[in-house]
């Protein structure tokens, strides 16, 4: 197989965790790197880290001669105008107002671009996944946080810190729950992966026979993935939890399409891997709190971009191959060589 030189290092800054990738404009991931993003107590460790962690791959490139292009970082957050920095998000506030694209750019001496982490999954998503052919495609993603971005005829809305603002805090439960900035039953508290813990970890005293206390008595804890296989294998409890959740999903649609008047909707992260047990229920309460105007002619659709790994904006997913000089690499299909260009553009990789 030939080698295609020219490559470039996506890094997505999540929640939970960071993840890192080496990956070439023909789409083809050579190298995956994870690490905690330890947003919540301070910068110093975790940027020392993700340097390294950048360093490590840009040694790979340079070993393997290949050209690296530039570093595309997306951020769950806002981020400001001239794309350097983040300046709100509750769930990593030890990193706003640091200034990763200056640091980045001073330390490796290429191209860097900042881009709001929803927005990167809604171009991957519009592009090459389930909004191809949308000429209003809305994207939710549900994942440590609940956060969204929409084009309309391919263009990215922006009106607020560069995005479309924060999908995740309209409110579905009112009097409910407070999530990390003090809103009350709001999507993000009600519906993301940590809610879906928390709700299986309070019900699990009253249903012995779940397969989750096995899986607690194992590793300790649960995890969202955790509660969506136990699901999978028919697990009562653990189907009504998900279900529950599809429900405040459902209602969270309802709210925000009448706004948005999106053609097609897109749920994404970690938590739409429940496919169906999430979804049907979702459509279902959609369906219910809506208008017949609102809903007739809107799809809602699992995103297609996710697999173990995942890259998003410009790249899709198609299938596992096993490359020379590439232990555990992804084929993927990006498109004409000047989309191609925009690889270093918010790169949004992210482990399932």
């Amino acid at each position: 197989m030939e080698i295609i030189s020219h490559h470039a290092i996506g890094i997505d800054i999540g929640g939970t965790t960071t993840k890192l990738a080496l990956i070439n404009t023909s789409g083809e991931i050579h190298t995956i790197k994870t690490i905690p993003t330890e947003g919540q107590t301070g910068t110093e460790v975790y940027i020392t880290n993700l340097i390294d962690e950048t360093e490590q791959l840009i040694e790979v490139a340079t070993a393997a001669g290949f050209s690296l292009q530039g570093i595309g970082i997306s951020v769950a957050g806002f981020i400001d105008p001239d794309h350097t920095k983040m300046v709100f998000n509750p769930n990593i506030p030890a990193l706003v107002d640091y200034p990763l694209t200056p640091i980045f750019e001073q330390r490796f001496q290429m191209p860097v671009n900042l881009e709001v982490d929803s927005n990167s999954a809604t171009l991957g998503e519009y592009q090459y996944g389930a909004g191809r052919g949308s000429q209003r495609f809305l994207c939710l993603a549900i994942g440590t946080g609940v956060g969204g971005g929409m084009t309309i005829g391919g263009h990215l809305l922006r009106f607020s810190y560069e995005c479309m603002g924060d999908m995740g805090h309209v409110i579905v439960e009112p009097g409910g729950p407070p999530c990390n900035v003090g809103c009350r039953g709001c999507a993000e508290a009600m519906i993301s992966a940590p809610a879906v813990v928390q709700r299986a970890e309070r019900g699990l005293s009253t249903q012995p026979g779940s397969i989750l206390h096995k899986l607690i008595v194992e590793k300790g804890n649960l995890n969202a993935q955790d509660v969506i296989e136990a699901a999978r294998q028919g697990d009562t409890f653990s189907v009504s939890v998900i279900a529950r959740t599809g429900q405040w999903l459902g209602v969270a649609l309802a709210s925000l399409v009448p706004l948005f008047l999106p053609d097609c909707i897109a749920i994404a992260g970690g938590v739409s891997e429940a496919g169906d047990l999430l979804l049907k229920p979702a459509r279902r309460n959609f369906r219910a709190n809506s208008g017949h105007f609102y809903h007739e002619n809107v799809k809602v659709r699992k995103a297609k971009l996710l697999y173990k790994f995942l890259i998003k904006n410009n790249i899709v997913v198609r299938d596992r191959s096993n490359m020379p000089g590439c232990e555990e690499c992804l084929r993927i299909t990006v498109g004409t060589p000047e989309e191609n260009q925009k690889l270093i553009r918010s790169i949004k990789l992210f482990k399932i």
